[in-house]
């Protein structure tokens, strides 16, 4: 009986430290990043410098270039943020990459939006009943 005893309360010992672990006060965390302007991009060519400029690269290079990148879960490409506020990412070409790239960007707990401007950043085609090569459409 005293070895079942024993046993019990090993048990016991170890699922109080097992939830100890799960219900730990989390560490002080970093607080989120203000976003003011956040541009999206729907694709690259290649790196985000030192080669073909896609949609991306000028943007990276005037405001990013000496950021680190954020990887969000869910996103194409990692954000990156300069100290004044102004971030930005590639988030894939069609509605369902950029769209959910967005959302989990929008959702990632490291960047409050509250405030933020948004501008894609982006070409697109147009039907030759509509517009022709060259033209410029706002939206």
């Amino acid at each position: 009986m005293k070895h079942m005893n024993t046993r019990r309360v090993g048990l016991a010992a170890l699922a109080f430290a097992a939830f100890g672990a799960f219900a730990a006060p989390a560490t002080a965390q970093t607080p989120p990043i203000k976003v003011k302007v956040f541009i999206a991009a729907m694709f690259e060519i290649g790196q985000n410098t030192g080669d073909r400029a896609g949609e991306f690269q000028h943007w990276y290079e005037r405001y990013w270039k000496a950021s680190q990148p954020h990887e969000v879960k869910g996103a194409l490409r990692p954000v990156h943020c300069n100290g004044d506020g102004v971030c930005g990412a590639v988030l894939g070409m069609g509605k369902v990459n950029s769209s959910s790239s967005m959302q989990a960007i929008l959702l990632d707990p490291a960047y409050d939006f509250s405030q933020a401007y948004f501008v894609l950043s982006g070409v697109a085609g147009t039907p030759p009943s509509r517009g022709t090569i060259g033209d410029v459409s706002w939206g």
